[in-house]
């Protein structure tokens, strides 16, 4: 019984102290004024740019409850699809403060990886990795982490691109405690 009230008693102190916590909490801030991003944005318009430019046969699938379809896709489908890695960019002035950025060497990928990451919980883009090849410092891949709040649904995005070959979106719907799982890959070549 003792050991119960004192499990208890640590457990309300924790909650207390770690609530009281949250309320001081305060969301660092980085001085990179003058430290220039790597144009994330830019880089997908180039993208979406070069597909309407050329013509790919473009298809997409998609996967949902682990059931998969695959259909080929317009060029205003892959717009509207690609229009998500747009919507948002980090290294507008207003938003840039709350972003550390880091950069290391990934032997094991032969790649250089740019790391975009924040602690604002507010802001929809959690992270951004940008791998760049070791030799020409062309983009390989970049992946970004985004969450969006509405009303009482989380929406968490798992968003990857291929250099001019794919893009994926891992989708992931929040409502209480309810969860749908949708993957769609729009590929082109």
């Amino acid at each position: 019984m003792r050991a119960l009230s004192i499990l208890f008693c640590t457990a309300l102190l924790t909650f207390v102290t770690g609530c009281g916590n949250r309320t001081n909490t305060t969301i660092p801030t980085y001085q990179n004024d003058s430290i220039v991003f790597f144009q994330v944005n830019d880089f997908f318009a180039n993208q979406v740019g070069a597909v309407h430019k050329t013509p790919y046969y473009i298809y997409r699938t998609i996967t949902v409850d682990g059931k998969t379809d695959s259909l080929p896709t317009s060029v205003n489908t892959f717009d509207s699809l690609a229009a998500i890695f747009l919507r948002y960019d980090i290294s507008n002035k207003a938003i840039k403060k709350y972003y550390k950025e880091s950069a290391f060497n990934d032997e094991s990928t032969h790649s250089i990886t740019l790391n975009y990451s924040t602690q604002n919980k507010d802001l929809p883009v959690q992270g951004v990795d940008v791998l760049l090849n070791q030799e020409t410092q062309a983009v390989k891949r970049i992946f970004i982490t985004l969450v969006e709040n509405v009303h009482d649904t989380v929406f968490l995005y798992k968003l990857s691109w291929k250099s001019n070959e794919n893009f994926s979106i891992a989708k992931s719907v929040t409502v209480g405690k309810e969860e749908k799982i949708q993957q769609t890959m729009v590929a082109w070549k």
